[in-house]
């Protein structure tokens, strides 16, 4: 929670420091899976030596190797595979409803104005919250108690 307070604080969107949670996302894709594979290649490597002690260590090396490759690569293209999925997935009912009622693609089409709308209300409204929370004060020394200065 004060991680997350200390972000909104210093965030610019001031939006419930949601940020935070992107910036583990990232940190996950981008470093800590890569090192999870390095471990299991290092597995690999290590049950590659005692099965097979008679092969070059140099051909250990490269199979481990390419087999941290393969599994980044693979991690990469379903990531890329999942978002795509998930973004096909959330336009078929619409695309569905739209074949077999073509007066729905009307309604559909006021929802998104609304939606348009409601959302530029509520950062139209953020901008007051943005003031107020310019004069919030998190004090990391005391347990992160937030005093709100006016």
């Amino acid at each position: 929670l004060t991680v997350r307070l200390e972000a909104l604080a210093g965030s610019s969107v001031k939006i419930y420091g949601r940020d935070v949670l992107a910036t583990w996302k990232v940190i996950v894709a981008a470093f800590a899976a890569p090192t999870l594979y390095g471990v299991y290649s290092l597995i690999y490597f290590i049950y590659r030596i005692k099965r097979h002690p008679h092969i070059q260590l140099k051909s250990h090396s490269k199979r481990s190797c390419y087999l941290w490759a393969i599994q980044v690569i693979v991690y990469y293209i379903a990531m890329k595979m999942g978002d795509t999925g998930s973004d096909i997935y959330k336009s078929i009912k619409p695309l569905f409803l739209s074949i077999r009622n073509p007066e729905a693609s009307k309604i559909i089409l006021s929802i998104r104005n609304e939606l348009s709308q409601n959302i530029t209300q509520l950062i139209n409204s953020s901008s007051d919250t943005e003031k107020k929370l310019d004069m919030l004060t998190i004090d990391t020394q005391n347990k992160g108690i937030i005093t709100y200065h006016s």
